[in-house]
């Protein structure tokens, strides 16, 4: 699986999922879609220096949240399937 950058556009406040890093490890091995975005881009709750997340579960119910740029990093490598290190 790889992780894909999304049109802002489609990080909508419906979507939108405050708790959403609480959810990211299970999303890690059950989720089927991730994209990300520039969340300085987004219409709906932008913010400087971060990146938006979506996630897609099999069921096609989808939600984003905010991340930091070393998150979203971690992210693309467990999803690429790569050792992840802690930065110890």
């Amino acid at each position: 699986m790889e992780i894909k950058e999304f049109n802002p556009e489609v990080f909508t406040f419906e979507l939108y999922n405050s708790a959403g890093t609480w959810l990211l490890d299970d999303a890690l091995y059950a989720a089927d879609l991730f994209g990300y975005c520039d969340a300085s881009r987004l219409a709906v709750r932008p913010r400087a220096g971060e990146f938006a997340l979506m996630v897609e579960w099999s069921n096609g119910e989808r939600f984003w949240f905010h991340v930091s740029k070393r998150l979203l990093e971690l992210v693309k490598k467990r999803i690429e399937g790569k050792k992840v290190s802690d930065g110890k």
